[in-house]
């Protein structure tokens, strides 16, 4: 088996989306990859029944703890697959995308991780005011245009400020680097607002585990595109503070990882001050005021401002490892 392809779910609609579109890959043999689907945190009829409708031996269906990247584990320990490709439920992976992959890590067979772009697509009409830095936050990665279907693949060394990063809704990586860095972190639970919350983008501490391991250590290959559905309820100002304060939380998390003995207010003067910075920074205000008419760029300001506020104050509850601010009532 030359591929394993893992796709954590939990109750989402979109699931048959990106298994129809797994079903139907070109530029590879149907015997050569298999797909494994990981339900989290319990099994559900529609769901088993849904993978097992493909009729296919190689479309695998088990479940995992409550997590993400639990499940992700799950589908890394049971995969036969040389090369272990990661997406998620709502994700729709363009027809090349295994081969893509796959020419990839043929080329490059000591690279770290290998990934390429996700493009949104919005079940309703994009507000206006969603751009750059809103946008990411929901995952957004992607280059300034399409590479068309008849490009094998093309690939670029790993450049953050150029081309985005890698998000483990289009990740890919060897299974024996991936037994190296013994998998995805344990998701980091907390409460936010009397919900329980998982934190996001922790995967980010094992894209780093699998760049120190490889040579080159990230990829990127804009011709590994996939479609990534954005809801409607993604859209709206309060999933936003949530997932603003979220990220905050992650990024403080593996601050604290990477800085294990700095006290918290040495923390503050080496690290966080940088965010701090970061977060009252309007790089792309030039660029709104000149799209959008004066009432969406005032809530954009409005937003963003709202929203890296929430960055920081999760920042710092996640590296200090307590709760500071009154968000649980």
């Amino acid at each position: 088996m030359k591929i394993s392809v893992i796709i954590p779910t939990h109750k989402n609609v979109y699931l048959q989306d990106c298994l129809d579109a797994l079903d139907k890959q070109e530029g590879i043999p149907k015997e050569d990859y298999e797909v494994i689907v990981v339900e989290n945190p319990e099994e559900t009829h529609p769901t088993r029944s849904l993978v097992r409708s493909y009729g296919n031996e190689n479309f695998i269906y088990t479940t995992s703890e409550l997590g993400a990247n639990e499940a992700r584990n799950k589908g890394g320990e049971i995969a036969r697959g040389e090369i272990l490709c990661f997406t998620d439920d709502d994700c729709v992976p363009n027809p090349n995308w295994v081969s893509r992959l796959y020419a990839v890590h043929t080329l490059h067979p000591n690279a770290g991780c290998v990934g390429g772009p996700m493009f949104f697509e919005y079940n309703r009409p994009k507000p206006k005011w969603m751009v750059e830095e809103l946008a990411g936050l929901l995952g957004r990665c992607e280059l300034k245009k399409y590479y068309d279907n008849d490009v094998a693949f093309e690939i670029f060394p790993f450049d953050k400020s150029e081309h985005g990063w890698l998000s483990s809704g289009n990740l890919s990586v060897r299974k024996e680097i991936f037994k190296k860095t013994k998998g995805f972190p344990k998701n980091a639970v907390f409460v936010y607002k009397g919900q329980r919350a998982m934190a996001a983008n922790d995967e980010v501490e094992f894209t780093h585990m699998c760049t120190r391991l490889g040579s080159p250590g990230m990829i990127y290959a804009p011709s590994a595109w996939l479609h990534h559905t954005v809801l409607d309820e993604k859209t709206k100002l309060s999933y936003l503070k949530k997932r603003f304060f979220i990220q905050g939380f992650s990024d403080g998390v593996i601050l604290k990882h990477q800085h294990p003995n700095l006290k918290d207010e040495e923390m503050y003067d080496t690290v966080l001050r940088k965010h701090e910075a970061l977060c009252v920074d309007f790089p792309f205000l030039a660029e709104v005021e000149s799209e959008l008419d004066e009432s969406d760029c005032k809530q954009y300001i409005m937003y963003l401002t709202i929203c890296k506020t929430l960055y920081l104050m999760g920042i710092q509850e996640g590296c200090v490892g307590k709760r500071i601010f009154n968000l649980d009532g």
